[in-house]
């Protein structure tokens, strides 16, 4: 899955100085709307990110690998992506990401990819699918969860090229998803919790139920990894709270706490993914933030101690540390 990061800066911006952030982007829609900002790559299975690339001003970016494709948004894709060319992976991206001209791009490199089509639209078809939308849904002579599919052998150029598909889901609202794989076999459906207050013998009573909503295979495998990437920045961000309790005005201590974030995140979902852990258990982030802090501060790998403060006049402090050392080495022997 691919997506975007916010690594939060509240400094002053002084672009490509030694001690400056390379680039501080404003994003208003993003719960922290001012920072350095990392487009990510992160595992569909096991939400682990993968990848990061650092945004850094319209100079440098045009300067970077793969710019030359003519859109941004696919040359960060193909750098996020770049280890696993010619794997034929299939890469789930987010609307900011998802065109025609991408999809290509990864053809071309030995990759599938699967993204929601939104703004970038050129050379997809969204009027003819739109034409369809009024047929769905209340009003409609169809059913919510009808689809429609349409496939290109060429390029803008006239060029063949292998078979990519256009796809339009007629959910509320109509999604429109371009890729180069997939199955309209039958899926699961798409499961919405409904609610409902009513009165019964003077008292407020919660209904609840579910509504289900028929979709293709395609589309339940795009949406089934399609927010691992906001995922993942709702432990971090919402969670962990690294980059908020660390006030600092130094950018790269900012960035440090980022990337620090992810890396313990990361070990989460891998720590879940190896314990094959249930869904009730696999909730409890903070016990697993817990236990963490605790190792990590007693941390006695290969049975040495570190002295952190290295004065001449820390003698006490070295000899409490071999002290402990040898306390330590008994006390593991006789287990």
């Amino acid at each position: 899955m691919v997506d975007e990061v916010m690594s939060v800066w509240k400094g002053q911006e002084e672009k490509y100085l030694a001690h400056g952030a390379p680039h501080v982007t404003q994003i208003a829609r993003k719960p922290e709307g001012v920072g350095a900002e990392l487009k990510a790559a992160a595992d569909g299975e096991t939400n682990i990110m993968l990848s990061l690339d650092i945004m850094e001003g319209k100079e440098r970016q045009r300067v970077k690998k793969y710019s030359d494709v003519g859109s941004e948004d696919t040359a960060v894709c193909l750098r996020l992506c770049e280890h696993y060319f010619a794997s034929g992976r299939v890469i789930h991206a987010d609307s900011a990401f998802s065109s025609v001209r991408t999809c290509l791009a990864m053809r071309k490199y030995g990759l599938h990819f699967m993204g929601c089509v939104k703004t970038a639209r050129k050379f997809f078809p969204t009027a003819y699918f739109k034409s369809f939308e009024d047929d769905y849904g209340c009003g409609g002579e169809k059913k919510r969860g009808g689809w429609n599919l349409v496939q290109s052998n060429k390029d803008e150029d006239g060029n063949e090229h292998d078979p990519i598909y256009g796809l339009a889901w007629y959910d509320r609202k109509a999604k429109f998803i371009v890729s180069s794989c997939g199955s309209t076999a039958p899926g699961e459906p798409s499961i919405r919790k409904r609610h409902k207050k009513k009165v019964e013998n003077n008292d407020f009573v919660t209904r609840v139920w579910h509504k289900f909503v028929k979709r293709p295979k395609m589309v339940e495998e795009f949406f089934s990894c399609f927010s691992n990437v906001d995922i993942h920045d709702h432990y971090r961000q919402g969670s962990f709270e690294m980059e908020r309790n660390w006030v600092t005005k130094k950018w790269y201590h900012r960035i440090f706490t980022t990337v620090f974030g992810i890396c313990v995140v990361d070990a989460f979902f891998a720590y879940k993914y190896e314990r094959q852990m249930s869904a009730e258990e696999a909730k409890d982030f903070t016990h697993f933030l817990g236990r963490l802090a605790h190792q990590l501060i007693f941390n006695i790998f290969l049975n040495q101690g570190m002295v952190v403060r290295r004065h001449e006049d820390m003698k006490e402090d070295i000899e409490k540390v071999s002290n402990w050392n040898s306390i330590h080495e008994q006390h593991f022997f006789c287990n």
